[in-house]
């Protein structure tokens, strides 16, 4: 199985990091729970953020809508909701990503 990892930067820099343990197209749900959790939601309020500009998923989920190696391309929704270091709360919601670019590498053992 591969992890795949989705990043989107704003020009003030906002940045929000989303992380697959899958590269097949479907529904990886979020849990706070190592063995459970499929997927990972980060927030960064700012690109020099400390911990509390930090925001970790805690519920949440991907969806894989395309997920097409040969053309090197991905596609999906995601919303989840974070907590920052001083249990601050943000839900981020409506995200989607489109024909982005797949770059990868395989590493054999």
């Amino acid at each position: 199985m591969g992890v795949l990892v989705v990043t989107g930067t704003s020009l003030t820099g906002e940045s929000i990091i989303v992380t697959v343990n899958g590269q097949t197209a479907g529904t990886y749900n979020l849990s706070v729970i190592p063995p459970k959790a499929e997927c990972l939601g980060t927030y960064k309020a700012t690109l020099t953020a400390t911990s509390e500009d930090t925001y970790v998923s805690t519920t949440g989920s991907v969806v894989l809508t395309k997920v097409d190696l040969t053309n090197k391309l991905v596609s999906g929704t995601f919303e989840f909701t974070a907590a920052n270091s001083t249990l601050v709360v943000k839900q981020i919601t409506v995200g989607t990503f489109t024909d982005c670019n797949v770059y990868y590498s395989i590493i054999e053992t």
